[in-house]
């Protein structure tokens, strides 16, 4: 089961990256105006165009920052795409991915609200993949018997999953 998208997070990340690329010429061009204006001692169309300057840096900031975030969470999203037991909890997930866990907590909310995570769920701790918050792990996994090593698989009920041990595919039955 997928649980990242990853055609939203690549045309969002293109969005902002087109709206990035029309930023900075916007920010030279301010920054000369400016400079001319300066020139003919036109205060009040100086304030004006330096209002607007620090409008342009504060989007443009806004923009990495929104940038960084969904960085973030697509290294999140392919950890939930490849964990098996469907129980995550925000220490785990910060020691995995070198991220501190209130920045987790803060991209994890932020990336369900906008929709780039489907069935994830955050329950107190810890995050619930394709589950409901508040169910026990024996409610939503089962032990699965690999057919060609045979190990001892536990994976999420209805999904699919392969072998830990040697990466066969894994049928129920």
């Amino acid at each position: 089961m997928e649980y990242f998208d990853h055609k939203s997070v690549t045309s969002k990340r293109k969005g902002l990256l087109f709206t990035e690329f029309l930023e900075v010429p916007s920010i030279i061009m301010m920054i000369l105006l400016i400079a001319v204006m300066a020139e003919e001692e036109d205060y009040g169309a100086i304030i004006g165009a330096s209002i607007v300057l620090v409008l342009l840096i504060v989007l443009q900031v806004l923009i990495i920052y929104l940038y960084k975030m969904m960085e973030r969470a697509a290294v999140c999203g392919e950890i939930f795409n490849e964990d098996h037991d469907g129980i995550i909890t925000f220490g785990r997930l910060s020691e995995m991915t070198g991220y501190k866990e209130p920045r987790i907590r803060r991209d994890i909310n932020w990336a369900r609200k906008i929709g780039l995570y489907h069935n994830v769920n955050v329950d107190g701790d810890r995050i619930v993949l394709g589950g409901t918050v508040g169910a026990s792990v024996t409610d939503e996994f089962q032990d699965v018997i690999c057919p060609t090593c045979g190990a001892t698989n536990r994976v999420r009920k209805l999904s699919s999953a392969k072998c830990k041990s040697c990466g066969s595919y894994l049928r129920r039955t």
